[in-house]
């Protein structure tokens, strides 16, 4: 049997409706670790977001955060690898967002920390970036506006915040920028769509072909649900979707899987590995 590298997206993929990881996914999972398996996520959350939602689950990979922006090992609790954005085309996104009058949240490391900026004291209306996790994990938070966002520290990733017609404008602009990546997604419990910028060089295409570097795997099995796992899934040896996924995503897949509530990720492991 072929050595083989498992990545899944969390939100609508491994993670329940509830945000967690059930029990039987957990138990299942650690099994195929414990018995020298490969696997590790790949997420738009921050590493705060992920903590507990992954703490049954004994992870020994580092994992892909922030759309691929960094890899974070909850071994060492450090950023392996970041992606930073050139000061240059931080300054030009930050005009763009202004004159389209939206809003945003950078995100930087600073010491081997991440920070947080907004650009208005109205973005923290956002509570899916102004998160009850991040504000537990004590991350500095500030009001930076739209200049010098580089003082945070090495930018690697920034959410917009905005009308449905904000992120479009925001999204075709940086399609003409160089150096620069646009997420776009679909917030799988609210319905809304997000926007997300980093690195031309991140993503979590790029961020599997940069972990994938120092394994010994012969072959690549990805799960995902969503727009931000598109480029993954085209990627991988073996594509996955579970069933209710976003239909570009089941375009994408090599076939379908149970939900994310059955257990698709883990039981597909089980039936192939275990």
């Amino acid at each position: 049997m072929l050595r083989s590298l498992l990545v899944s997206d969390l939100d609508g993929t491994l993670l329940d409706s509830n945000k967690q990881v059930s029990a039987l996914s957990a138990r299942i999972l650690n099994k195929f670790i414990s018995c020298g398996g490969l696997f590790t996520v790949a997420t738009a959350r921050m590493v705060y977001g992920c903590q507990d939602r992954l703490s049954e689950l004994d992870l020994q990979l580092p994992w892909i955060v922030m759309n691929g922006a960094a890899l974070y090992s909850p071994l060492t609790r450090t950023y392996e690898h970041y992606f930073s954005v050139d000061p240059a085309n931080l300054e030009h996104l930050a005009t763009i967002i202004e004159q389209t009058q939206a809003g945003a949240f950078i995100y930087a490391i600073n010491k081997g920390h991440l920070v947080i900026g907004h650009a208005r004291n109205r973005d923290l209306e956002w509570t899916q970036y102004n998160s009850r996790a991040a504000r537990e994990a004590n991350v500095p938070i500030s009001n930076i506006g739209y200049g010098n966002w580089s003082a945070l520290g090495n930018v690697v990733y920034c959410a917009v915040v905005g009308t449905k017609e904000q992120l479009a404008s925001i999204a075709m602009s940086v399609l003409n920028i160089s150096g620069l990546r646009a997420f776009p997604y679909k917030n799988v419990y609210s319905n809304t769509e997000c926007l997300e910028i980093a690195s031309s060089e991140a993503g979590k295409d790029n961020a599997v072909r940069l972990l994938s570097l120092g394994l010994v795997a012969q072959e690549l099995i990805v799960f995902g649900d969503n727009y931000n796992d598109l480029e993954m899934m085209r990627m991988a040896d073996i594509a996955l979707a579970p069933h209710g996924a976003e239909p570009e995503a089941v375009a994408e897949a090599h076939r379908t899987i149970e939900s994310n509530d059955d257990d698709g990720v883990a039981r597909e492991i089980e039936r192939r590995f275990l």
